[in-house]
């Protein structure tokens, strides 16, 4: 299937480029 990540429960679906990710993490981080 479609690879999908779940970062302290935020889907991030596909194969996103590390910044995508890196931008949800310091979001999270920040809560």
């Amino acid at each position: 299937g479609t690879p999908g990540f779940f970062i302290n429960g935020v889907k991030v679906v596909g194969a996103q480029p590390f910044q995508v990710f890196e931008q949800v993490i310091e979001a999270e981080l920040k809560k």
